[in-house]
């Protein structure tokens, strides 16, 4: 009686385990093809004239929701991040009108909007990794704000919009959103990455020194020269709606009419100090954050926020 126990139990067993090792290899398998399926779904999306009929954003993101359930690799998630970036670029000018004082304007075939949404969607999924790289999730967040400035310059002061460049459409019927509004989301995100990546660091107290140590590396610190670069990318982009209010603005309402010009000028420059005023805080911000790294981390013992703050005082006679 015992013995057929023990072997009802050693083929329950047993049939548990190849169970499981057929999960495991139908998990891997699916982990492979999860690239194919994603790039398959933007590729229909991008070039679906009516994509309420058929794929929408909703679907792409659900794709990397499905890798967050089959615990996928951070190879699937670096895969899945770069087919967002480069389905948001088209290389190349895309028309004679696409140029901007002589220099070819990219076309963008994701708006940068669904790609800011589908890149911070992969970021959080990969925060849950053990192997998660705050220095690869640093790049792609460097990317797409690279892409929205780089699309700032064709988006204001554009008249009207043209039946091919339509792609902030393409995912919702709604006014699309400006470029900056997807910098500023993805700002946020970049800098909520980077206190965690302070707070979740692996640190100990030098008992003689009381100095903080940090860990051994893994600890997926967001990077410092990143940090840097948007503090000051952005500060630049905050003067340059100060010293130049009329090339930075969208002006589609002006009205023609010469007695309303004054009027005009005065609002133009009064939301152009509005913007200088939020894009200069939030570098300071950011310099701020850089501010919390010890030397050893790449920290600069708060000198850029200093400088910035010096700068603005100076400058614009402003406080922040």
């Amino acid at each position: 009686m015992i013995q057929q126990h023990t072997t009802v139990f050693q083929a329950g067993r047993e049939s548990t385990e190849h169970h499981e090792n057929t999960m495991l290899e139908l998990n891997s398998k699916h982990q492979v093809l999860l690239p194919l399926e994603f790039e398959a779904a933007m590729h229909q999306h991008l070039n679906d004239p009516d994509p309420t009929t058929t794929r929408t954003p909703n679907s792409l993101s659900a794709i990397i929701s499905k890798a967050q359930h089959i615990s996928a690799p951070r190879k699937t998630y670096a895969l899945l991040a770069d087919i967002v970036l480069s389905s948001s670029y088209r290389h190349g000018p895309h028309n004679d009108k696409g140029e901007t004082n002589g220099v070819p304007s990219s076309s963008p075939l994701l708006p940068l909007p669904t790609a800011s949404t589908l890149l911070i969607h992969i970021i959080q999924a990969t925060r849950a990794l053990p192997d998660y790289d705050a220095i690869r999730a640093s790049r792609w967040i460097r990317c797409l704000v690279q892409l929205c400035l780089d699309q700032r310059r064709g988006y204001y002061g554009r008249k009207d919009t043209e039946p091919n460049d339509s792609a902030e459409q393409h995912a919702t019927k709604v006014s699309p959103k400006s470029p900056l509004t997807t910098v500023e989301e993805i700002i946020a995100q970049a800098v909520l990455l980077a206190r965690q990546s302070l707070q979740d660091r692996t640190t100990t107290i030098d008992a003689t020194s009381a100095k903080r140590n940090t860990g051994d590396g893994k600890d997926g610190l967001y990077p410092a020269e990143e940090l840097e670069w948007l503090s000051t990318t952005l500060f630049n982009l905050g003067i340059d709606f100060y010293v130049s209010p009329h090339t930075y603005l969208n002006d589609d309402s002006t009205n023609k009419n010469p007695s309303n010009l004054g009027q005009k000028n005065e609002e133009v420059e009064t939301e152009a100090e509005s913007q200088a005023m939020k894009w200069i805080r939030i570098a300071v911000e950011i310099a701020d954050v850089l501010a919390e790294y010890q030397k050893e981390e790449g920290g600069d013992g708060g000198l850029l926020g200093r400088v910035l703050r010096r700068k603005v005082r100076e400058g614009l006679g402003w406080v922040v």
